[in-house]
Protein backbone atom coordinates (compact mmCIF):
# COMPACT_ATOMS: atom_id res chain seq x y z
CA UNK A 1 0.00 0.00 0.00
CA UNK A 2 1.29 3.48 -0.81
CA UNK A 3 1.67 5.96 1.70
CA UNK A 4 -0.54 9.11 0.90
CA UNK A 5 1.49 12.53 0.36
CA UNK A 6 0.61 15.22 3.05
CA UNK A 7 -1.45 17.83 0.38
CA UNK A 8 -2.18 20.29 2.77
CA UNK A 9 -1.11 23.81 2.16
CA UNK A 10 1.47 25.64 4.40
CA UNK A 11 2.17 28.64 5.60
CA UNK A 12 5.23 28.97 4.41
CA UNK A 13 4.31 28.11 0.82
CA UNK A 14 1.62 30.82 1.09
CA UNK A 15 4.41 33.26 1.97
CA UNK A 16 6.74 31.84 -0.88
CA UNK A 17 3.79 32.41 -3.21
CA UNK A 18 2.96 35.51 -2.32
CA UNK A 19 6.97 37.04 -2.64
CA UNK A 20 6.28 37.39 -6.14
CA UNK A 21 3.83 39.83 -5.77
CA UNK A 22 5.70 41.93 -3.86
CA UNK A 23 8.75 42.38 -5.95
CA UNK A 24 10.06 45.40 -7.94
CA UNK A 25 11.83 45.61 -11.93
CA UNK A 26 13.29 48.97 -13.39
CA UNK A 27 12.24 49.86 -16.44
CA UNK A 28 15.03 51.95 -18.45
CA UNK A 29 13.23 54.89 -20.60
CA UNK A 30 14.73 56.03 -23.99
CA UNK A 31 15.78 58.97 -22.50
CA UNK A 32 18.14 57.30 -19.24
CA UNK A 33 15.25 57.84 -16.72
CA UNK A 34 14.56 54.68 -14.54
CA UNK A 35 11.29 53.65 -12.99
CA UNK A 36 10.64 51.16 -10.13
CA UNK A 37 7.50 49.18 -10.69
CA UNK A 38 5.80 46.23 -9.57
CA UNK A 39 5.61 43.80 -12.78
CA UNK A 40 2.86 41.69 -11.09
CA UNK A 41 0.06 44.32 -9.22
CA UNK A 42 -0.51 42.71 -5.72
CA UNK A 43 -3.83 42.00 -4.37
CA UNK A 44 -3.43 44.00 -1.50
CA UNK A 45 -2.11 47.38 -3.54
CA UNK A 46 -5.14 47.13 -5.76
CA UNK A 47 -7.13 47.17 -2.78
CA UNK A 48 -5.72 49.96 -1.29
CA UNK A 49 -6.25 51.76 -5.00
CA UNK A 50 -9.76 50.73 -5.34
CA UNK A 51 -10.60 52.14 -1.87
CA UNK A 52 -8.55 55.62 -2.48
CA UNK A 53 -10.41 55.99 -5.26
CA UNK A 54 -13.19 55.16 -3.67
CA UNK A 55 -12.81 57.92 -0.87
CA UNK A 56 -11.94 60.26 -3.23
CA UNK A 57 -14.85 60.16 -5.31
CA UNK A 58 -17.29 59.69 -2.59
CA UNK A 59 -16.16 63.05 -1.19
CA UNK A 60 -17.20 64.94 -4.48
CA UNK A 61 -20.42 63.70 -3.71
CA UNK A 62 -23.05 64.87 -6.14
CA UNK A 63 -21.34 67.50 -7.93
CA UNK A 64 -18.78 65.08 -9.24
CA UNK A 65 -18.91 65.84 -12.99
CA UNK A 66 -16.35 63.63 -14.86
CA UNK A 67 -16.44 62.22 -18.58
CA UNK A 68 -15.97 58.24 -18.53
CA UNK A 69 -12.81 58.91 -20.73
CA UNK A 70 -11.24 61.00 -17.85
CA UNK A 71 -12.30 58.60 -15.25
CA UNK A 72 -10.27 55.85 -17.19
CA UNK A 73 -7.60 57.89 -17.47
CA UNK A 74 -7.83 58.75 -13.41
CA UNK A 75 -7.87 55.10 -12.80
CA UNK A 76 -4.74 54.41 -15.19
CA UNK A 77 -3.09 57.29 -13.14
CA UNK A 78 -3.95 55.69 -9.53
CA UNK A 79 -2.67 52.38 -11.13
CA UNK A 80 1.04 54.45 -12.32
CA UNK A 81 0.51 55.98 -8.06
CA UNK A 82 0.13 52.78 -6.82
CA UNK A 83 2.27 50.28 -8.65
CA UNK A 84 5.62 52.42 -9.59
CA UNK A 85 7.86 54.79 -6.99
CA UNK A 86 6.15 57.67 -7.90
CA UNK A 87 3.47 57.12 -4.85
CA UNK A 88 5.45 58.96 -2.41
CA UNK A 89 5.82 62.24 -4.57
CA UNK A 90 2.09 62.03 -5.79
CA UNK A 91 0.56 63.51 -2.28
CA UNK A 92 -2.78 64.72 -3.81
CA UNK A 93 -5.41 64.01 -1.55
CA UNK A 94 -8.58 65.11 -3.31
CA UNK A 95 -9.79 64.72 -7.07
CA UNK A 96 -8.76 68.17 -8.22
CA UNK A 97 -5.13 68.04 -6.97
CA UNK A 98 -5.18 64.49 -8.29
CA UNK A 99 -5.99 65.71 -11.60
CA UNK A 100 -3.65 68.54 -11.61
CA UNK A 101 -1.20 65.86 -10.98
CA UNK A 102 -2.49 63.36 -13.74
CA UNK A 103 -2.37 66.37 -16.25
CA UNK A 104 1.16 66.67 -15.63
CA UNK A 105 2.07 63.35 -15.93
CA UNK A 106 0.03 62.77 -19.07
CA UNK A 107 1.59 66.21 -20.38
CA UNK A 108 5.43 64.81 -19.79
CA UNK A 109 4.50 62.33 -21.83
CA UNK A 110 4.92 59.59 -19.52
CA UNK A 111 1.65 58.37 -19.00
CA UNK A 112 1.01 56.75 -22.28
CA UNK A 113 4.66 55.16 -22.14
CA UNK A 114 3.94 53.56 -18.43
CA UNK A 115 0.87 52.88 -19.62
CA UNK A 116 1.90 50.76 -22.82
CA UNK A 117 5.30 50.03 -22.43
CA UNK A 118 5.65 49.33 -18.60
CA UNK A 119 3.07 47.73 -17.08
CA UNK A 120 2.07 44.11 -18.90
CA UNK A 121 -1.91 44.71 -20.01
CA UNK A 122 -3.20 41.86 -18.36
CA UNK A 123 -2.07 43.14 -15.24
CA UNK A 124 -3.61 46.34 -15.92
CA UNK A 125 -7.01 44.40 -16.98
CA UNK A 126 -7.10 42.29 -13.53
CA UNK A 127 -7.08 45.92 -11.77
CA UNK A 128 -9.98 46.81 -13.64
CA UNK A 129 -11.72 43.71 -13.03
CA UNK A 130 -11.26 43.90 -9.46
CA UNK A 131 -12.67 47.46 -9.59
CA UNK A 132 -15.73 46.15 -11.83
CA UNK A 133 -16.28 42.99 -9.13
CA UNK A 134 -16.60 45.58 -6.18
CA UNK A 135 -18.88 47.70 -7.80
CA UNK A 136 -20.92 44.81 -9.04
CA UNK A 137 -20.75 44.02 -5.36
CA UNK A 138 -21.67 47.09 -4.33
CA UNK A 139 -24.63 47.45 -6.93
CA UNK A 140 -25.55 44.28 -5.93
CA UNK A 141 -25.93 45.51 -2.18
CA UNK A 142 -27.45 49.02 -2.95
CA UNK A 143 -30.00 47.03 -4.69
CA UNK A 144 -30.68 44.51 -1.88
CA UNK A 145 -30.57 47.15 0.67
CA UNK A 146 -33.31 49.43 -1.40
CA UNK A 147 -35.70 45.59 -1.94
CA UNK A 148 -35.39 45.22 2.10
CA UNK A 149 -36.46 49.04 2.60
CA UNK A 150 -39.36 48.69 -0.18
CA UNK A 151 -40.64 45.46 1.96
CA UNK A 152 -40.23 46.94 5.75
CA UNK A 153 -42.31 49.66 4.13
CA UNK A 154 -44.47 47.26 2.61
CA UNK A 155 -44.66 45.43 6.26
CA UNK A 156 -45.35 48.50 8.00
CA UNK A 157 -48.16 48.82 5.85
CA UNK A 158 -50.04 45.56 6.08
CA UNK A 159 -49.11 45.39 9.85
CA UNK A 160 -50.31 49.01 10.22
CA UNK A 161 -53.87 47.85 9.72
CA UNK A 162 -53.30 45.39 12.13
CA UNK A 163 -51.79 47.50 14.87
CA UNK A 164 -54.97 50.25 14.48
CA UNK A 165 -57.16 47.20 15.03
CA UNK A 166 -55.71 46.26 17.85
CA UNK A 167 -56.06 49.85 19.32
CA UNK A 168 -59.51 49.84 18.67
CA UNK A 169 -60.57 46.81 20.47
CA UNK A 170 -57.93 47.97 23.39
CA UNK A 171 -61.14 51.00 23.91
CA UNK A 172 -63.78 48.66 23.60
CA UNK A 173 -65.30 47.43 27.14
CA UNK A 174 -64.94 43.73 27.72
CA UNK A 175 -68.48 42.36 28.85
CA UNK A 176 -67.93 40.15 31.84
CA UNK A 177 -68.84 36.82 31.70
CA UNK A 178 -72.02 34.72 33.38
Amino acid sequence: MAKKQNTEIKFTQMKKAAKQYHSQEQYEFEDGTTLKFYPIFPPTLIEEMIKEISTVLSAEGDELKISEDMLHKYTLFMMIKHFTHLKSQLKGKSLAEQLNELNAVIDSGYFTKIIDEVFIPAEVQKAFDQMAKISGNVAYLQKMTEKMHDEVAKLELKNGDIFKNLDLNKDRKQIPEV
